[in-house]
């Protein structure tokens, strides 16, 4: 009877353990679940709070002359997106290009009305914690008019609002037409400024303010 029952004992016992080893091979206990990954558009709005740009002129100013060509290159942090966006953004890069009217610092103290043409590159993850591949942001904006902020450093405002519609932006937080402003500014006060476009200013650098879209 003993040896009996031990070897029907010992069949159960060969079946069920393969079954439990498959098991746990399958769905370990506490094993998390990796968010799914996203890759286009991202949705909502953003706004970015530390930018750092580095604004060029060709040629260099003058109060009078220079700036025909604009170029803009840097990066974008401190960013917030709304709460019905589909992703968070850690970080940005931005680049961007447009015509001055080619009078110097006194052409951007009147303002541009020519259109300003930007590429933000965005990184980020979804609000779940997934992997985000990220559409660009192409923004379109209906010029530039100058601005201050409370320091007194000279900036711009972004769209012109003597210019409407705002503008657009293709890609990553869509919108036409763009209805929001947005505002950066650099380290210098008029003072500052006008004592450098009395020489050359070759270039600006913004250190502050905030971009949004859309």
């Amino acid at each position: 009877m003993f040896n009996g029952s031990r070897k029907i004992f010992m069949g159960v016992l060969a079946v069920a353990l393969p079954l439990t080893s498959v098991a746990f091979l399958t769905s370990p206990a506490g094993a998390a679940t990796k968010p799914p990954p996203f890759t286009g558009a991202a949705t909502g709005s953003v706004t970015c709070t530390a930018p750092v740009i580095k604004i060029s002129f060709s040629p260099p100013l003058t109060f009078t002359t220079g700036g025909t060509t604009i170029t803009a290159k840097g990066k974008l942090g401190g960013c917030t997106t709304s709460a019905g966006s589909n992703v968070n953004i850690s970080k940005a890069k931005i680049t961007g290009t447009f015509g001055g009217a080619g009078t110097g610092c006194d052409g951007l103290a009147t303002g541009i009305t020519t259109n300003v043409n930007f590429t933000i590159q965005w990184k980020g993850k979804t609000k779940a914690g997934g992997k985000a591949t990220l559409t660009n942001s192409t923004v379109v904006l209906s010029g530039a008019a100058p601005s201050t902020n409370g320091a007194g450093d000279v900036g711009f405002q972004l769209p012109n609002p003597a210019d409407a519609p705002g503008g657009s932006v293709v890609g990553s937080f869509p919108a036409a037409p763009l209805t929001t402003v947005s505002k950066v500014y650099s380290a210098m006060t008029e003072t500052a400024l006008g004592a450098k476009c009395a020489k050359k200013v070759p270039n600006l650098k913004v250190v502050s303010g905030s971009i949004v879209l859309p």
